[in-house]
């Protein structure tokens, strides 16, 4: 009888930490929400600038797909893990440390925040001129905007990314050109954490070289129709225009459960 009643505390705590996370607002739209990965190898890919064309050309032939509302192509998804990098707001002084905090760090290509309709709260996002050769740009997230600048606009400040990270992950200063609304991308049981965006563009090579070692591109796509009734048109642009193959296929409720 004992060893019964433990077991029903048990389930009934279990049932309501499952009722409240499905009750959490994650800061995204998962619905109709494809994902998939590549591993990029080979010479083609190793400068940024070759990865950037492969996936500009991706991309358009994904957005002439009916059905498609949205694509891009990224380094993390949401609640899928990902890199955390120390930064450095130019002109505050330092006061312990090599950096002023740390924040989640994702590069992305234009329409990423549309993919997930991740609401813009303030400046811009990024669109296909920020590339290499134009001004290096960053998004925030509003946890970071609340922390860092509390009721200052950071629109305009710049920042020096991978501060105290060595050679491989420190960033020219970027202006901050936009704040998108938080999602929980540690989990749904976790508060917003500070985080930055930046243009797949922009990643300097040796960074990038370092992340395909490791780590595929991810592709997402938002469809107006079952999400899974697009998967061979996609996988069909991705072969014709960079001849890879795709793996992990997973809709974003998918990750989401």
């Amino acid at each position: 009888l004992a060893f019964a009643v433990v077991l029903l505390i048990g389930a009934g705590l279990l049932i309501r930490t499952f009722t409240a996370l499905r009750s959490v607002i994650p800061g995204f739209d998962s619905h109709n929400v494809l994902t998939m990965e590549t591993a990029l190898t080979g010479t083609k890919y190793d400068k940024t600038a070759g990865i950037s064309l492969m996936a500009g050309q991706v991309l358009e032939r994904v957005h002439a797909i009916p059905g498609v509302e949205a694509a891009a192509a990224s380094s993390y998804l949401p609640l899928d893990g990902g890199l955390g990098l120390g930064f450095i707001i130019e002109g505050r002084p330092l006061t312990s440390g090599p950096a002023h905090g740390g924040a989640a760090w994702n590069y992305v290509t234009a329409r990423f925040f549309d993919c997930f309709k991740v609401p813009l709260v303030r400046g811009r996002v990024f669109t296909d001129r920020d590339d290499a050769a134009s001004t290096p740009v960053v998004v925030i997230n509003q946890a970071m905007a609340r922390q860092f600048w509390k009721d200052q606009d950071p629109i305009g400040q710049r920042l020096i990314i991978g501060a105290g990270m060595g050679p491989d992950f420190l960033q020219p200063p970027r202006q901050i050109i936009g704040v998108v609304g938080d999602a929980r991308d540690a989990g749904l049981n976790s508060d917003p954490q500070p985080a930055t965006f930046v243009p797949l563009s922009q990643v300097g090579d040796a960074y990038m070289a370092l992340n395909n070692t490791f780590m595929p591109l991810r592709w997402v796509v938002r469809t107006r129709v079952a999400p899974y009734s697009q998967l061979g048109q996609v996988r069909s642009a991705l072969q014709q225009a960079a001849g890879l193959p795709v793996s992990h296929v997973r809709s974003m409720d998918q990750i989401v459960a």
